[in-house]
C-alpha cells in the first residue's frame, strides 16, 4: 500500500469540513460588513436626510452627514421618541404610523428656516415583519420659492391687466405679493412732487395679523430720498433687503416694528422710464435671510409695474384730451365734419347737426359727398379728395374758401369752408370745419 492509499487519521475529514464553513463563514461576515460600509457611505452621500425608528417609533438611526449640514448632532436624535422629539407635529406622527402599519406616509415640515418634503415607509426584518420606519426627507425649499416666485409673478401681471389704474390696482398687487411670498404687511409709498417727499398711499396686512401702530405711524411719517426702507429704495432705484429691522440703523419706525413683531423685510422702487414714482415694502415677523432671487424678481416687478402706471397715465391723458376735443365739438359755432379716406363721415358735431337738418346718427358712416354737397359738386369734390390723398394737397386743403352746400331738405345755400388733414397714423383722415354766410350775402 503506498502512502496515497493510506487511511485518514479519525476525525480529519470532519476538521476539514469546519475549517472550510469557518472560512465560509468568515468570507460571508466579510462581505457583509463591506457591504453595510458601502450602504453607510450611500447613506451618508445621498442628498436628503435620512432616519430610522423602531416599532415604538424611538429613533436609532440617523444619517450624519446630511443633518450636520443643518447644524444637528446625530447622536442627540438616538434612543429618543418622535414624540418627544417633534410635540407639535401631528402630521410626522401620523406618516410614523402609516409606515408601521405597512403604508407610506408623507408630510412637509420647516426645520431651521428650510422646507423639507418627508415620505416614511415601512422598515421590515428579513421575514417581512414591519419592526419601524425609515424616513427620508428632501429639501425643497429652492424649489418652492421658485414656485412661489412663479405664481407671484402670474398673480400681479393678472392684477394689472384687470385694472383701470393704480389706485385699483394697489391693494391686489400688495395682497398678492404678500400672500405668495409670504409676507405679512405690505405698504404702497407714492412720491408726494410738489415737496419731494414720499406719502402712504395704501396698506395690506394678512388676514391673521394687524398692525395698528404701525399703519397709524404710516400716515403720520414721510419719507424723504435715501431715508428709511422706502426712501433707500427711492434713491438707489433699487431693491433694498432688510435681514432684521430691530438691527438696523436707518430704519425711522424701529420702534414700531419691534413693538409689533416685524422682522425680515424688503423694498421695490416703481419705475417709469427710469424714475422711481413709488415704492412697494413688504415685512415678515421672521428674520430672512437675503434672498438674491427674489430682488431680481422684485425689480422686474417693479418695473412691470411701472410700464402699467406709464400706460395708464396715458390712456388718462387721451381720455381727457378726448373729453376737452368732445366739449369743443359739442360748443362750437360753426359745423365740424371729419370724413375717412373713402370720404365717408366719421365725425359730425351738434353745429353740423343744426346747419345741415341731419342727426348724427343719419350722417355718420355715409359718402360726405351725397349728403351735404350740391349734385352738380361731387364729381369735383370726390376728384378734389382722390388729389389730397395722392399728392397731400387739393383745391380746398388748407385754405379758406366759399362754396355752395346742401341741406337735408334740399336747398342750397352759401358756407365758409376751411379743410385740414389729421396728422394721424394709418388712412388719412379729413376735417371740416364750415360756417354758414347766408347772412352775408
Amino acid at each position: 500500500m503506498n502512502e496515497i492509499d493510506e487511511p485518514e487519521p479519525p476525525g480529519a475529514a470532519a476538521g476539514k469540513t469546519a475549517a472550510k464553513e469557518g472560512k465560509v463563514a468568515v468570507e460571508h461576515d466579510g462581505a457583509r460588513e463591506a457591504l453595510e460600509a458601502q450602504l453607510r457611505l450611500v447613506v451618508e452621500q445621498v442628498p436628503a436626510h435620512l432616519w430610522t425608528t423602531d416599532d415604538q417609533l424611538r429613533v436609532t438611526s440617523v444619517s450624519g452627514s446630511t443633518f450636520a449640514q443643518l447644524g444637528v448632532d446625530p447622536s442627540a436624535y438616538v434612543g429618543r421618541s418622535i414624540l418627544d422629539l417633534i410635540p407639535d407635529g401631528p402630521s410626522v406622527v401620523a406618516a410614523h404610523q402609516a409606515a408601521l402599519r405597512a403604508e407610506i406616509g408623507e408630510y412637509e415640515r420647516e426645520f431651521r428656516g428650510r422646507l423639507f418634503a418627508c415620505r416614511v415607509c415601512p422598515l421590515r426584518s428579513a421575514q417581512g415583519e414591519v419592526i419601524g420606519c425609515l424616513g427620508l426627507a428632501l429639501d425643497i425649499t429652492e424649489r418652492r420659492r421658485a414656485e412661489r416666485r412663479l405664481v407671484t409673478q402670474y398673480e400681479v401681471s393678472r392684477v394689472l391687466a384687470e385694472a383701470a389704474d393704480l389706485d385699483e390696482a394697489a391693494p391686489r398687487i400688495l395682497e398678492a405679493i404678500g400672500d405668495c411670498l409670504e409676507w405679512v404687511y405690505g405698504g404702497l409709498w407714492m412720491i408726494d412732487r410738489g415737496e419731494d417727499v414720499l406719502r402712504c398711499a395704501a396698506t395690506w396686512h394678512a388676514p391673521d395679523h394687524a398692525f395698528p401702530e404701525l399703519e397709524a405711524a404710516n400716515q403720520r411719517v414721510v419719507f424723504a430720498r435715501g431715508v428709511g426702507l422706502p426712501g433707500r429704495a427711492w434713491a438707489t432705484r433699487q431693491p433694498v433687503w432688510i435681514t432684521d429691522a430691530t438691527t438696523e440703523a436707518d430704519f425711522p419706525r424701529l420702534a414700531v416694528a419691534a413693538a409689533e413683531g416685524l422682522r425680515g423685510g424688503f423694498g421695490l422702487p416703481i419705475l417709469v422710464g427710469g424714475d422711481v414714482v413709488g415704492v412697494l415694502e413688504f415685512f415678515g415677523r421672521q428674520v430672512r435671510d437675503h434672498d438674491p432671487e427674489l430682488l431680481e424678481m422684485a425689480a422686474a416687478l417693479g418695473g412691470q409695474i411701472g410700464q402699467f402706471v406709464e400706460r395708464t397715465r396715458a390712456e388718462v391723458t387721451v381720455r381727457e384730451s378726448a373729453a376737452r376735443t368732445a366739449a369743443i365739438l359739442a360748443s362750437a359755432l360753426d359745423a365740424v365734419i371729419t370724413i375717412d379716406h373713402n370720404g365717408c363721415i366719421v365725425e359730425f358735431n351738434p353745429a353740423a347737426e343744426r346747419i345741415f337738418g341731419y342727426a348724427r346718427e343719419e350722417a355718420m358712416g355715409r359718402e360726405l359727398a351725397e349728403i351735404i354737397v350740391p349734385p352738380p359738386l361731387r364729381d369735383r369734390h370726390r376728384q378734389g379728395l382722390a388729389r389730397a390723398i395722392a399728392g397731400g394737397d387739393g383745391p380746398v386743403l388748407d385754405r379758406r374758401v366759399e362754396m355752395t352746400a346742401m341741406r337735408a331738405d334740399g336747398t342750397e345755400f352759401p358756407v365758409e369752408l376751411a379743410v385740414t388733414r389729421v396728422p394721424a397714423d394709418g388712412p388719412p383722415l379729413f376735417t371740416g370745419y364750415v360756417r354758414d354766410i347766408t347772412d352775408r350775402t
